[in-house]
């Protein structure tokens, strides 16, 4: 239950309750960098260059990426995908959504900095059991780097989630990275497996080179 809160909530509350110094801060600080998963934000431009934090969003379980499932008539034993503008209109409720983005946190329990990517579309192989229902699905991510700050040291929680709700984004990222994960199927409610927490490493174009020698053989 702790781990699913939001960013910094916990570490707010330890100091609320005990001050910045007080050893049960230190310590719930320390969870939370343990425990945090990646996290999922819905971010919106603002003007030019500032995109504002909405909110924490969860794209596995029934949410986003089973409701567009459904909408796609429930593929099973084929390839499917997810476009940008389809997951954002899911997210959003909005038929031109393209003032928000799905933005990664991909390390948060870092404290001297913070990385960011940019969700671009979903690839996924859905898994039939016997009941002719997904199995598991194996998911292939998109991303694009979309925001760097290098601290130097290592600052508090609560700051670092401060720095998260206003991002100011000076510098343009073209590269591709893909990332794949999976889900499980329709019996476990389509949560993540255990590399469906987004931990599996990020695939940059250099490693793709070395590595599509084996696919399609």
């Amino acid at each position: 239950m702790l781990s699913g809160a939001p960013l910094g909530a916990l570490a707010r509350y330890a100091q609320i309750i005990g001050g910045p110094g007080d050893p049960t801060t230190q310590k719930l600080n320390n969870y939370c960098r343990r425990e945090l998963k990646m996290a999922f934000y819905l971010y919106k431009k603002t003007n030019e260059k500032t995109y504002q934090r909405i909110r924490q969003i969860r794209l596995a379980g029934r949410n986003s990426i089973y409701n567009l499932w459904l909408k796609k008539g429930k593929p099973i034993d084929a390839g499917w995908e997810i476009t940008n503008c389809e997951l954002l209109s899911d997210i959003t409720g909005q038929n031109d959504p393209a003032a928000f983005k799905v933005v990664i946190d991909f390390y948060p329990g870092s404290l001297d900095r913070i990385e960011l990517v940019e969700l671009l579309d979903l690839h996924i192989y859905s898994y039939p059991n016997g009941d002719k229902l997904p199995s598991w699905s194996v998911m292939m991510l998109r991303l694009r780097d979309f925001h760097k700050i290098y601290h130097g040291k290592e600052i508090e929680l609560t700051e670092r989630d401060k720095l998260l709700e206003n991002i100011i984004c000076d510098k343009t990222y073209e590269e591709n990275i893909f990332e794949f994960l999976y889900l499980q199927g329709e019996e476990k409610g389509w949560a993540p497996g255990r590399v469906g927490f987004v931990n599996a490493a990020f695939i940059h174009k250099k490693a793709r080179e070395y590595f599509k020698r084996w696919f399609c053989k």
